[in-house]
């Protein structure tokens, strides 16, 4: 492995940092995520969205859940059960992407 210079030293502390602060920010908005519900619920955001000046607006939004039925879910299984086996078994190919990870 190479020495890092004094620049890479830095682009990567700046990435750890970042990453950090991402983490608390995230955790965070998990945290108040329901209070934030309850609340565009109380004002009616699904027709009437709150507008926050210069960071935009909040609404809700209807999400499709699909429930299936007994025999696609049964497929559903099947399906799973056979992608487990070739991946056991070797038939199903395997490749691997690099990507950037931090602990």
């Amino acid at each position: 492995m190479s020495q890092l210079n004094p620049n890479q030293i830095d682009t990567l502390r700046e990435y750890g940092t970042l990453k950090v602060e991402s983490r608390k920010i995230a955790t965070r908005m998990d945290d108040i995520k329901g209070e934030v519900r309850t609340i565009l619920v109380e004002v009616d955001a699904l027709d009437n969205p709150v507008e926050l000046k210069d960071l935009g607006k909040l609404t809700l939004r209807k999400r499709k859940l699909w429930t299936y039925s007994d025999k696609t879910q049964a497929l559903e299984a099947q399906l799973k059960e056979a992608q487990a086996h070739e991946r056991s078994t070797g038939i199903a190919a395997l490749d691997y992407a690099q990507d950037v990870f931090f602990k």
